[in-house]
């Protein structure tokens, strides 16, 4: 008999797929994403193109981003159907609860050949990006995570993702994940919940060298039960 886990673990570097505890990892693998979500819904989805920011702009905007909550240039705040609130967390690489920094960054398409909308933190070094869930059941989130390596480069750079219930207790860590540039946003990565869990809270912190800046587009929302039968096996 073959435990699960140790399963789990050996087909994992095959397939993109990393798991812990409470929370399976996807990278640049949707179609596994898929298969693990199971019947899950999609609730709705995130790609801050309702800004009214003109091309080639930035501006800040205060904590939150909130859905349905006007906040310039976003009249509806972010969508309503995800249940998401975006913000900056001021703790950084050790956010162990949501902390608003004070102010979002938004780069309209075009700005230093950023190619769609995009909104990340505006405060380097010390602020890490949540992206905090409401929707009961939010079983599975997949999003492309964004990382600045300064305030004007598109360079390629690395990433901490952690991922917490909707009681703020951890349950996995994807630990300097490599990110494409933001002018090339191609990385996908796909969470999980394999324990039952909701997922309350993803945070993002750009563990790059010098200005460390991050974010997330495309955002996905399921909502609904995982199978049981994805979530634990057995092979004998």
């Amino acid at each position: 008999m073959i435990n699960s886990s140790f399963f789990k673990i050996a087909i994992a570097g095959l397939i993109g797929t990393t798991s812990f505890g409470g929370v399976s990892f996807f990278v640049n693998d949707i179609p596994g994403f898929d298969t693990a979500r199971g019947s899950t819904v999609l609730a709705g989805t995130e790609d801050f193109e309702s800004s009214t920011l003109g091309p080639n702009m930035i501006a800040t905007l205060p904590d939150p981003l909130a859905p349905g909550v006007a906040n310039t240039p976003f009249p509806t705040g972010t969508n309503p159907a995800t249940g998401m609130t975006v913000q900056t967390n001021s703790l950084g690489g050790a956010p162990a609860s949501p902390m608003p920094g004070g102010f979002l960054a938004t780069a309209s398409v075009g700005l230093l050949g950023t190619p769609t909308d995009q909104v990340s933190t505006s405060t380097p070094l010390d602020a890490s990006f949540d992206m905090i869930f409401a929707l009961p059941q939010t079983r599975a989130v997949r999003f492309i995570p964004l990382v600045f390596d300064d305030a004007s480069s598109g360079n390629p750079g690395t990433a901490t993702i952690r991922v917490y219930d909707s009681s703020n207790v951890l349950l996995g860590t994807l630990t300097d994940v490599a990110v494409a540039g933001f002018m090339n946003p191609t990385t996908v990565i796909g969470v999980v919940a394999t324990g039952g869990d909701d997922i309350g809270r993803i945070n993002i912190f750009a563990t790059t060298a010098i200005d460390n800046y991050s974010g997330a587009d495309d955002i996905f929302v399921y909502t609904g039960n995982v199978p049981v039968e994805l979530l634990s096996f057995e092979i004998e």
